[in-house]
């Protein structure tokens, strides 16, 4: 039936404003791939991070600050083997691998961040995934990726806002998050105690 063959090529559909579907997505354990190693896969890698997905990087070059975040992600694995707090469980869990990108490197992936200045790598990328079934998040052209990640602003334990422009305007998101985060954060902190003495 027509509605049977839409459904099968919906996946391989290129994303826009009308078909985009919010949603938080559980990454704990699960295994990422950003592949680029500039500042905007570093901006992804932290974003990541307090998920706990085991996360790969993959790039020829990586900007210095992710040695720190690496140096930082051994020494919570370390600590994780003489504690079993919550924190321990949700330790760093990064490995760089300083090469070009090699198909192989989806064996496993979940879900994965194209973050490169190259569109002919972000092709190959894109497509090795799809093939696969992985969940592509392209950081240079969003209307390539399954996804988009909304800004996200955390208020105490129990609040958690974001912020989308369809992955339009980026700027215009940081601008909301920063307005956002300016007159909102004492109100969302006293309606958060007042739902803790309930």
């Amino acid at each position: 039936t027509v509605g049977a063959t839409s459904h099968l090529k919906a996946p391989q559909a290129r994303a826009h404003a009308s078909n985009l579907f919010s949603i938080e997505l559980n990454l704990e354990g699960r295994n990422v791939l950003v592949v680029g190693g500039g500042r905007i896969a570093l901006r992804k890698v932290k974003t990541l991070i307090p998920t706990g997905a085991r996360i790969t990087v993959v790039a020829p070059q990586f900007d210095p600050e992710f040695n720190a975040l690496y140096r930082h992600s051994e020494r919570s694995e370390e600590s994780s083997q003489f504690s079993n707090s919550a924190s321990a469980e949700l330790s760093l869990s990064i490995t760089l691998k300083q090469r070009p990108y090699e198909p192989l490197d989806l064996r496993g992936i979940f879900m994965v961040f194209i973050c490169t200045d190259q569109p002919a790598v972000n092709a190959q990328v894109s497509n090795d995934a799809r093939a696969r079934r992985i969940l592509v998040n392209n950081a240079c052209d969003y209307l390539d990726g399954d996804f988009i990640v909304p800004a996200r602003m955390d208020f105490g334990e129990n609040i958690a806002v974001t912020v989308s422009t369809q992955g339009r305007a980026p700027s215009l998101a940081k601008k909301l998050k920063q307005k956002i985060q300016a007159e909102w954060a004492n109100d969302l902190a006293k309606i958060e105690r007042e739902f803790e003495c309930k």
